[in-house]
């Protein structure tokens, strides 16, 4: 497999490699192999870039493309060189050509590429903050792309509306999926690179795999076992209550059963309550679907099952109950999930069962 920062980061250890970064003269080797991987991801988002604006009809502007190759050659000299004083000097002008570069993008991919190399140039240059500042745009802006790649696919972005022809219609959306990729591969990354900077360590990441009931490549992002609460890029979500209990009442029942047949014993009904945060907030609207197992309506429970987190907004609590629809003798109704954007889906933890008074 061809090394990433990622992979970089689960070899070396983020805390070594961001020495590596820094200069340390002991990490030498390792800061070769860095920047070597820098480079080669480089070229690859290039080409991988340039075909994605293809495909949607736009011209990759010429002052990005120049700025993040001037840019780039001028950091791969600046962790190349043995004397620190050039290293420093190299490093600023990294910073400036990526700062220009910033500022022509033209979609939330490209800039999330170029805020990339401004995290990285403040990690070398021992900029907490600035790396801070940094971190959080590549976070909002990759999520972003990804959000927007979901828009295009299913046709609400202004891309899909354009082309009604087939054969367009499919370089669109496998444009759509390859940003997505990207986009995602930047979350991850950037989720590594943040643990240097003090932030939680990020939530795992499994995908992508193609949702049949969303049409659209996905990733599914878990706790871990003895967590409640999801790191994934600006997003935070904290599952408050899982819980599977007894009905108490018959409506389900009668849903269920509506004729005069014999109403069987209330089923279990799950409930779900949680919180959604975003930081930094995000210019896009987030959509939200709580969606359980296919054995659990979506719809069916109090205060539906789906919302609209406009853009702009810091935070959002949802809570929703649903029955099964489907024999009750089944045991594994005790997994919830939230849709956001149609791209990501946030497990949720094991559904618990309140304790029974004797």
């Amino acid at each position: 497999m061809e090394p990433t920062v990622t992979t970089l980061v689960a070899q070396y250890g983020v805390r070594q490699l961001v020495a590596a970064l820094g200069g340390n003269p002991a990490l030498g080797d390792l800061a070769a192999q860095l920047f070597g991987v820098v480079l080669a991801s480089e070229n690859r988002l290039s080409e991988q870039l340039a075909g994605i604006e293809r495909r949607l009809d736009e011209v990759l502007e010429q002052r990005y493309s120049t700025a993040v190759g001037s840019g780039l050659r001028t950091l791969v000299d600046a962790g190349t060189t043995t004397s620190p004083q050039v290293r420093q000097d190299e490093l600023h002008r990294a910073r400036a050509f990526f700062t220009e570069a910033v500022g022509s993008a033209r979609s939330h991919l490209q800039t999330a590429l170029a805020e990339r190399y401004l995290l990285l140039c403040a990690l070398a240059l021992g900029r907490e903050d600035a790396a801070g500042n940094a971190l959080d745009r590549v976070n909002a802006a990759a999520f972003e792309a990804a959000l927007a790649a979901g828009q295009v696919y299913a046709g609400n972005g202004t891309q899909e509306r354009r082309w009604s022809s087939g054969n367009r219609r499919q370089d669109t959306r496998s444009a759509a999926e390859d940003a997505a990729r990207i986009a995602v591969q930047l979350l991850v990354e950037t989720g590594h690179l943040g643990v240097s900077l003090g932030r939680a360590a990020p939530s795992q990441v499994d995908g992508p795999s193609v949702s049949r009931s969303l049409g659209f490549t996905t990733w599914s992002i878990r706790p871990s076992p003895d967590a409640s609460m999801l790191h994934f890029g600006p997003l935070r979500i904290e599952w408050n209550r899982v819980t599977r209990s007894p009905s108490q009442s018959l409506r389900y029942a009668r849903i269920l059963r509506p004729n005069d047949a014999p109403s069987p014993a209330p089923p279990d009904v799950l409930y779900v309550h949680g919180e959604v945060q975003v930081h930094p907030v995000l210019a896009l609207p987030l959509t939200l679907q709580l969606a359980s197992p296919p054995e659990w309506p979506s719809q069916l429970g109090r205060a539906g099952g789906s919302w609209t987190m406009e853009a702009g907004q810091g935070g959002f609590v949802f809570f929703c109950e649903s029955a099964p629809m489907i024999p009750f003798s089944r045991n594994d109704w005790d997994k919830a999930r939230l849709i956001v954007g149609r791209v990501f889906i946030f497990e949720a933890p094991p559904a618990t069962r309140p304790a029974v008074p004797h």
